[in-house]
């Protein structure tokens, strides 16, 4: 082997055991920061969180920051599913990147465990726990089976799918042809009339019913299961 080859090999040994490797910064440390940063941020929920940095592209080449890193949310993203996260370096001059994360908030929910229609009453039978991503159901779940029992829904639904507020109503206080005291006014001055509803309501809903004294059709609102009132 000749001089020049051994100079070379000599030269390229040096650079890669050299300042030109120590000097990067490791782009797990990046990552890492990215995830505190997220789980930080979620506080309590935490408990329930899967915060996942991406890969970052190997070929990367970061000088080593010489200070803590900083890392800040970056504009519009959000505690849950796919956000991004900044990480920066406050050396002069120092540098800064975005990190995405995948967040998962896994929890157990309430499920239909079969379909059921509109207007339908919830019984423990009917309901099932199951583990989902519940960054991904944005209008709400239950995660105890006594919030829903007894309950009805608001429309037709799957079996399976994870139970929202938007879906379920407290059951209805006053039925359809019940009989009910119709309560116009307040206090001593109150005036009070049998009627007759006309629709199925829950309390504080308003529903028509009929003066049995007069045959007048008057919309009240349900203040208890025997009573609907009138402003």
């Amino acid at each position: 082997m000749n001089n020049r080859a051994l100079l070379i090999m000599f030269f390229t040994a040096t650079m890669l055991s050299g300042p030109l490797y120590a000097d990067i910064h490791p782009l797990d440390d990046i990552r890492s920061a990215a995830r505190t940063h997220v789980v930080e941020r979620l506080g309590s929920r935490a408990e329930y969180a899967h915060a996942e940095p991406g890969q970052l592209d190997r070929r990367l080449r970061l000088s080593r920051c010489d200070q803590p890193l900083d890392t800040f949310s970056a504009a519009g993203s959000n505690s849950g599913g796919n956000t991004s996260v900044g990480v920066r370096c406050p050396d002069s001059p120092g540098w800064t990147l975005y990190v995405p994360v995948r967040v998962e908030m896994r929890r157990e929910v309430i499920a239909l465990r079969h379909a059921m229609g509109r207007d339908s009453v919830l019984h423990d039978d009917d309901l099932k726990t199951i583990e989902v991503d519940v960054s991904r159901h944005a209008r709400g779940y239950f995660t105890r089976k006594d919030e829903l029992v007894g309950r009805t829904l608001t429309r037709a639904v799957g079996g399976g799918t994870v139970l929202s507020p938007a879906v379920v109503a407290q059951p209805a206080m006053v039925r359809r042809g019940q009989r009910v005291t119709l309560i116009a006014g307040d206090g001593p001055v109150a005036v009070r009339a049998p009627a007759e509803a006309l629709s199925d309501g829950r309390r504080g809903q308003r529903v028509q019913v009929r003066n049995l004294s007069s045959g007048r059709v008057i919309e009240g609102v349900v203040r208890s299961p025997t009573e609907v009132t009138v402003q």
